[in-house]
Order: C-alpha cells, then sequence, then structure tokens
C-alpha cells in the first residue's frame, strides 16, 4: 500500500512540476500547435472509411471518431 501512495504521489508532482514548465513562459498564436492539412487523397480515403463504418451501422459521431477528424470537418469535406 506504501508502495502505491509513494508512485501516486511522485506522479502527482511530476505532472505538476511537467505544467508548471509548460506554463512558465508567455505562450503566442505562433507556439499553438500546427494544424494538419488533409491531402485530396487523404480526405477521399477518410470519407471512403467513414461511409464504410455508417454503412456498417455506426453513428455519424462514431465514424468522426474513428476517422479522427470533428464532425463539422466530416461535414464540410461531405458538402465539398
Amino acid at each position: 500500500m506504501i508502495k502505491a501512495k509513494q508512485f501516486v504521489n511522485r506522479a502527482y508532482s511530476n505532472l505538476l512540476s511537467a505544467s508548471c514548465l509548460k506554463w512558465s513562459r508567455r505562450v503566442s498564436a505562433t507556439d499553438s500547435m500546427k494544424r494538419k492539412r488533409h491531402t485530396p487523397e487523404e480526405i477521399i480515403k477518410k470519407l471512403r472509411t467513414a461511409e464504410e463504418a455508417l454503412a456498417g451501422g455506426k453513428t455519424v459521431e462514431e465514424a468522426c471518431r474513428l476517422i479522427a477528424v470533428s464532425m463539422a470537418t466530416y461535414q464540410r469535406w461531405k458538402s465539398q
């Protein structure tokens, strides 16, 4: 029991120190994550995968989660 508690305390302190380091400097708009641009081939492949999932009985939300895009992105791709 003691070892588990020590492990949790150590993990928690590591988490706190990492988060403090992360926010220790000022974050600007250019520091944010770079957006992923999908190629037309990737979009077509993901749309086909989503359509197969929908035909298999999954919901749109589940299909979007499967292809790792938001529902808004899926709808935009589908309309194009």
